[in-house]
């Protein structure tokens, strides 16, 4: 059960999309993705492959462009740092909106994604995918997690050995590169 669905039983409430107002702002010029990598509140999200990641999906022809608002863990070279640490949630949720896909760790960028049908690559760590990305398609969402029969949710933001690491970055850049392929959206020969 979707944590959402369990908060409404509970309350005795209906679920529905959420609005999220938007404010404009200007986008980079062509095609983007936005890239949230870093978690301020432990370490426990903190993935040590996103550099493998991008270097396999920068020549997709997709603009990276690095979200958020904690200290940056690692500098990742070609990625457009211009709207770090610069967006409130109304300007961040119209830079995902226009995005083609959504790229980061369980969080907030990720549910605004889903309630804005964006494309999403998503990393698990802490808590397991109980709450995925709730009003994505699923043929839209791709979701990475350690192997549970290996390892089990620490539910604390610090870990002595991350279990996010775990996680193989093949599999996250080839989720990336599947979903912008998908539909004919770019030549599918790229890998």
């Amino acid at each position: 059960m979707h944590i959402i669905e369990c908060y409404a039983l509970s309350c005795g409430l209906k679920i529905d999309k959420p609005y999220i107002p938007q404010e404009e702002i200007e986008l980079p010029e062509g095609k983007y993705i936005t890239f949230h990598p870093d978690c301020a509140k432990g370490n426990t999200r903190s993935y040590l492959y996103w550099k493998e990641v991008l270097d396999k999906i920068s020549g997709l022809g997709y603009e990276i462009v690095r979200i958020g608002s904690d200290d940056p863990q690692e500098d990742f070279d070609g990625v457009n740092i211009d709207y770090f640490h610069s967006l409130n949630t109304k300007q961040l949720a119209y830079l995902i909106d226009n995005a083609s896909l959504h790229l980061g760790y369980d969080s907030l960028p990720v549910h605004i994604a889903s309630a804005l049908g964006k494309k999403i690559v998503c990393l698990y760590s802490v808590y397991s995918s109980h709450s995925y990305p709730y009003w994505s398609n699923k043929e839209d969402i791709r979701l990475h997690e350690p192997d549970w029969d290996e390892y089990r949710p620490s539910f604390n933001y610090f870990e002595q050995n991350p279990i996010i690491n775990s996680i193989d970055h093949n599999e996250v850049s080839s989720s990336v590169i599947e979903l912008l392929t998908k539909g004919g959206e770019e030549d599918s020969t790229v890998s």
